[in-house]
C-alpha cells in the first residue's frame, strides 16, 4: 500500500475481515490466553486470589481512593526516599 492511498482504496470485505481478525485476537487473549496464564503462573494466580479475597477492582488500584493503593504509594515513596540517598553516593 503506498502512502498516498486511503482506507477507502481497500475493499470493504478486506476491511471487515481485518476488523473481525482484530476482534478475534482480542477475545482470544481475554478469554483463553489470560486465564491460561493465571492458572499456570503462580504469581499471577496469587494476585488473582488476593483480588478476589479483598473484593477489589484491579483497575481501581491506580486511584488513591482505594486504601491499599494509598498505603502502597506511601511505602514506595518512603522506600525510594530512604534508599535513594544511599544509592546516589555510589
Amino acid at each position: 500500500m503506498n502512502p498516498s492511498s486511503s482506507a477507502n482504496d481497500v475493499p470493504l470485505g478486506r476491511r471487515l475481515l481485518r476488523l473481525a481478525l482484530a476482534v478475534s485476537i482480542v477475545l482470544l487473549f481475554v478469554f483463553v490466553f489470560a486465564p491460561f496464564v493465571i492458572r499456570h503462573f503462580p504469581p499471577m494466580r496469587e494476585f488473582a486470589q488476593a483480588v478476589k479475597e479483598k473484593d477489589q477492582n484491579p483497575g481501581a488500584l491506580y486511584y488513591t481512593d482505594v486504601p491499599d493503593s494509598t498505603a502502597a504509594e506511601l511505602h514506595t515513596r518512603s522506600t525510594v526516599r530512604f534508599f535513594g540517598n544511599k544509592n546516589a553516593s555510589r
